[in-house]
């Protein structure tokens, strides 16, 4: 009896059926394979398996046979149909759909054919291979699949809007099959805010019972450790954090007293930090065992609060009695002593785990202002650039002049008030955001006696001469003279260094500088800024190539909503001294910077699935990969007889907080959950 009548196949747009023609006459389904993974020891007994089987392809083979047609030419055209699809199998990205509804359910499974082939044509004139002679030909394919049967896929997650909290937890249980499933975890901005930090962990539970993944400072103990409880402006849970003085020598601040956590975690810390010099770890330990110290971490901020990684605890589940676990948080200054707050702890499942980032990254997207001083003998003020308007200047009232033969911009002046009251150039009337700023110019050598008595470099988010950011290269003595690269942020006329090379005796290259003459070689100078308050500056010899940044660094005034989150562009110089110095600039440059890449735009959505991960754009019409994106698949485990319950940890943030500040954390968002369960044979 013909298979067909029983079991129900589909391969691609082909009903393999008596009603189209064809039939199944048998059937062999060869189910995945697994294939384990052993760890072998001559003195052990047995293998280990070292983790769970993976698993070949499946297989099905059919025996098809052509309904008898009218005339053999009929009987080969419908074979024809069955050779075709069978050949589109390999044409079709990720294999050709092969339906089948077991015989007696209206269950439906889909396998993937990615190979098919004809293995036996029979051509006898009688017996159970006849067919060519009574225009009913029979043939025999073999088609080899990917390892599993899918079924439709399904939510098994609700959207669900996250608390106002640092991260959410969302437990699912009840999946069915019998390898783990395919899933698609999709998370929406729900804060209409632009999100460049996603990030999900997973393991798996016995029930929804369980401790919380996030440990706030209210939880954090100081019992016999350094830490007192504060508060501070910008903190999660009431303002509460635990302070303490870092010192060269480290000491714990706080402590997670006994938990029960079992399981693998990434732990991440959110730190205030007092200083740039601050350094963290943590220290754990299973029950009353040995505390394990790991590794001491940085921070990529201070002043701020701070998202920071800072390594994987095994937490492990006690064979008898009590379950109980502790992490320690221990501090350090690498300078002066500081105070450090600690706002609380995140444990992030590690059993999978995944995130993605938004660089900022000083990409050049268009050409705001360009001027290698081709114009006429003059001063600047009021000539056309070549692309971006027109100059203008500000502070000192003695401007640069253009030297038509050579084709630069000068200056002579002496004198100047102060270090901050020389001349500023500014290129024409666009306040940019994310926007990089360029010059090249002499780098000039002091021939006097006392420090800061040179300098020239670019500014950008300039609204006036008491609010702008800057890098510039200066000369100094101190013996001998030097050269210094600072970043000096002005803002209400009060100035704030953000980075300086060349203090403390550290001599930057010797080469910027001539041993005898006034002027060294020729330097750019360039500085970066974007939108989330990341700034990055560079000082190379002109024509070289641009290199590492010297210094760089985070803000909150130059991120969106700060006092310079926007403003004009130019270059700037200024002398103090009595002798004559003449300082020449050319190359002039500034180009609009590609916004930070988003991982998930206000109101859209970043999908993390089996294969990819995928963000919306800012539209919602097209979908595409986010910048970065590190860790696993998403898939979920079935339940089985245990009834095991999948763990999702997530999160989102407005910055990159690998590099940048970590603000907002109750900014709100949806998590929702879809899987497509696997089965390796029909149930």
């Amino acid at each position: 009896m013909a298979t067909s009548i029983y079991e129900r196949f589909k391969l691609g747009a082909l009903e393999l059926n008596s009603a189209t023609g064809l039939e199944i006459e048998s059937l062999t389904f060869t189910p995945a394979a697994k294939k384990p993974s052993w760890a072998t020891n001559n003195d052990a007994d047995g293998d280990a398996l070292v983790k769970e089987s993976h698993y070949s392809n499946s297989t099905f083979e059919m025996r098809v046979r052509v309904q008898p047609q009218a005339t053999i030419a009929a009987a080969l055209s419908k074979l024809g149909e069955l050779t075709n699809a069978v050949q589109q199998c390999e044409r079709e990205e990720g294999g050709l759909t092969l339906t089948w509804i077991p015989a007696g359910t209206e269950s439906t499974y889909t396998a993937y054919a990615l190979v098919g082939e004809h293995t036996e044509i029979p051509l006898t004139p009688s017996g159970e291979g006849a067919g060519w002679f009574i225009n009913a030909p029979v043939v025999q394919i073999k088609l080899t699949c990917r390892p599993f049967l899918y079924t439709a896929e399904r939510t098994a997650k609700a959207a669900t809007e996250s608390g106002a909290e640092p991260l959410q937890t969302l437990y699912v249980k009840e999946i069915k099959g019998d390898v783990p499933a395919e899933a698609r975890l999709i998370v929406k901005d729900k804060a209409t805010q632009d999100r460049r930090f996603a990030q999900w962990g997973r393991d798996i539970v016995a029930s929804e019972s369980n401790p919380a993944l996030l440990i706030t400072a209210a939880s954090l103990v100081t019992t016999e450790f350094s830490g007192e409880a504060k508060t501070r402006s910008g903190a999660y849970s009431e303002e509460k954090v635990k302070r303490a003085t870092a010192l060269a020598q480290e000491t714990t601040i706080c402590g997670t007293g006994r938990i029960t956590h079992v399981g693998s975690f990434a732990v991440y810390l959110r730190p205030y930090s007092g200083s740039t010099s601050a350094r963290y770890r943590i220290s754990y330990r299973n029950g009353d065992g040995p505390l394990i110290p790991l590794e001491w971490k940085q921070p990529p901020v201070a002043a701020e609060f701070a998202d920071l990684y800072m390594g994987e605890v095994a937490l492990d589940a006690v064979d008898l009695g009590t379950q109980t676990s502790e992490i320690r948080v221990e501090h350090k200054s690498a300078g002066a002593a500081h105070e450090n707050d600690i706002n609380y702890l995140l444990l992030i499942p590690t059993r999978a785990s995944a995130r993605a980032r938004g660089v900022a990254q000083p990409s050049p997207s268009k050409l705001l202002a360009y001027d290698p001083f081709n114009q006429t003998e003059g001063n600047l003020a009021t000539k056309s650039l070549t692309f971006g308007g027109t100059w203008s200047g500000a502070g000192d009232a003695v401007d640069f002049k253009v030297i038509a033969a050579s084709h630069l911009a000068q200056r002579t002046e002496t004198l100047d008030a102060s270090r901050y009251a020389g001349r500023y150039a500014i290129a024409g009337s666009t306040e940019a955001t994310t926007c990089k700023v360029q010059c090249d110019g002499n780098a000039t050598k002091s021939t006097e006696s006392g420090s800061n008595a040179a300098a020239r470099g670019v500014f950008a988010r300039y609204t006036n001469t008491e609010n702008w950011v800057m890098a510039y290269l200066e000369s100094y003595e101190s013996g001998s003279t030097r050269a210094r690269f600072v970043v000096v942020k002005n803002v209400a006329g009060v100035q704030t260094q953000l980075g300086v090379r060349g203090e403390l005796g550290e001599l930057l290259p010797t080469e910027w500088w001539s041993g005898s003459g006034v002027v060294g070689k020729t330097m750019t100078v360039a500085l970066y800024i974007g939108e989330g308050g990341l700034w990055q500056a560079w000082a190379y010899e002109a024509g070289t190539g641009e290199a590492t940044p010297l210094l760089e660094g985070t803000d909150t005034d130059f991120a969106v909503g700060g006092s310079l989150a926007k403003g004009k562009v130019g270059f700037y110089d200024v002398w103090m001294g009595v002798n004559a110095m003449t300082r020449q600039y050319d190359n002039f440059q500034a180009t609009l910077a590609d916004a930070a890449n988003r991982v998930c735009y206000s109101g859209r959505q970043i999908e993390f699935n089996s294969d990819e991960v995928l963000r919306q754009d800012a539209s919602g019409t097209y979908d595409g990969q986010p910048d970065i994106s590190r860790g696993g698949d998403f898939y979920l485990d079935p339940g089985g007889e245990s009834g095991r319950i999948n763990r999702i940890a997530v999160r989102m943030r407005r910055n990159d907080v690998e590099a940048e500040r970590d603000t907002a954390v109750t900014d709100k968002h949806t998590a929702e959950i879809l899987v497509t369960e696997r089965y390796l044979l029909p149930r």
